[in-house]
């Protein structure tokens, strides 16, 4: 039993958890309690992990080798910046994962808790800058492949 649990223990439980340290870092900057942050943070991330459950089984069913073909399909149809980063690899996603992300995500901000007390405000409107950057880029994109209807992609 404990077999499956561990199997959903990835690499992406690391990135959620180290997401969760970025957030501490950013909302630290407004100079939150840590509860509040924590509240916060889980609550976002939370959403974050509705939208996976969304995108894995009901706009993709859950079907890894169709959503690797439209992987491969819209990123050498659209040769934009950032394309690998921007859709991100497509790891297989279940309930159980998402809990263990939600919990990784925890486990930064509790981490982040106890590390980071005092948080110059340059280095949280650094990680906020940095964020703000990152995911513009990604929205940019996005939003061009949405333009050019990159959802016909594996029509052609």
């Amino acid at each position: 039993m404990w077999n499956h649990f561990v199997k959903e223990i990835n690499q992406w439980t690391l990135i959620h958890m180290i997401l969760g340290i970025i957030v501490f870092i950013i909302l630290k900057y407004f100079k939150l309690s840590f509860w509040s942050i924590f509240i916060i943070g889980n609550i976002i991330h939370f959403i974050y992990e509705i939208k996976d459950y969304i995108i894995h089984y009901h706009v993709f069913k859950n079907n890894i080798p169709y959503m690797n073909f439209m992987f491969h399909k819209i990123k050498n149809k659209y040769n934009f910046p950032f394309m690998k980063f921007m859709l991100g690899e497509i790891p297989p996603n279940n309930f159980i994962n998402s809990i263990f992300d939600q919990i990784g995500f925890s486990i930064g901000i509790i981490i982040a808790n106890l590390f980071i007390k005092n948080i110059p405000r340059y280095v949280s409107l650094f990680f906020i800058g940095l964020f703000l950057s990152i995911y513009s880029m990604k929205f940019i994109n996005m939003y061009f492949l949405y333009k050019n209807n990159y959802f016909n992609a594996i029509q052609d």
